[in-house]
C-alpha cells in the first residue's frame, strides 16, 4: 500500500490495529470510555493550539519562543496528526467511522447552504411499488421532501453502495428477482 493512496478507511483499520495489537499500544477501544477518548483527543488539540499561539508570536514579532518557526511548523503538523489519530479512535470507540460521519455531515451542510456536490450518493427504492415494477430515485429527492417518504407518502428503502443509478437498478433486480427493464428510474 502506497502512503499516497491510503484511504481513510485503511488508515482507520491500521490505526485501530496499532492501538489494540500487543506490539502496538495493546489497548482495547473498550478499555477507555468515550470521555477518556475525548480527553485524549482534546489534549492533543490543546497541544496544537499552544504551538499555534507560538506561531502567532512569530507572525507578530513577539519574543518568547525557544524554537524556530520551521520547528514550530513541524510541531504543529505533528500535534494535528496526533489529534486526528485520537479523533479516529474516538469515533471507532463510539461505533462509527470518522469518514462516514464527516461525509454525512458535509452533505447535510451542503444541502442546507445550497452547495450542489455530495460526498455520499445513494438511491431509494419505493417499498410499496408492485414487485414487478419497482421505482428508484436519488435519495436526495427523498431528503428534500422531508425524509423516508416521498411527497405522496410512499415509504422508500435506501440502496447503499450504488454509485450510479445503473448499479442501483442491478442491486434491486438481484434483490427482488425482477428484470432490469421493469425498474423505473426516471431515465430509462
Amino acid at each position: 500500500m502506497s502512503d499516497k493512496n491510503l484511504t481513510f478507511l485503511e488508515f482507520s483499520s491500521i490505526n485501530r490495529d496499532r492501538c489494540t495489537h500487543p506490539q502496538g499500544f495493546n489497548h482495547s477501544l473498550e478499555g477507555w470510555s468515550i470521555s477518556d477518548w475525548m480527553i485524549a483527543t482534546l489534549g492533543e488539540l490543546g497541544e496544537a493550539a499552544n504551538v499555534a499561539k507560538k506561531l502567532n508570536r512569530v507572525r507578530d514579532g513577539i519574543p518568547g519562543n525557544d524554537v524556530t518557526e520551521i520547528e514550530l511548523k513541524a510541531m504543529f503538523k505533528n500535534e494535528l496528526a496526533d489529534t486526528f489519530i485520537y479523533l479516529d479512535l474516538l469515533a471507532q470507540a463510539a461505533g462509527f467511522t470518522l469518514v462516514d460521519a464527516a461525509a454525512e455531515k458535509f452533505d447535510t451542510t451542503s444541502r442546507k447552504v445550497g452547495y450542489p456536490h455530495r460526498l455520499v450518493k445513494f438511491y431509494g427504492l419505493y417499498r410499496d411499488c408492485a414487485p414487478q415494477s419497482p421505482s428508484i430515485k436519488e435519495a436526495d429527492f427523498f431528503v428534500r421532501q422531508g425524509g423516508l417518504t416521498d411527497p405522496w407518502g410512499k415509504a422508500w428503502e435506501p440502496v447503499y453502495g450504488a454509485n450510479t443509478i445503473g448499479e442501483a437498478r442491478r442491486w434491486i433486480a438481484d434483490k427482488y428477482g425482477v428484470e432490469l427493464s421493469t425498474i423505473y428510474d426516471g431515465e430509462t
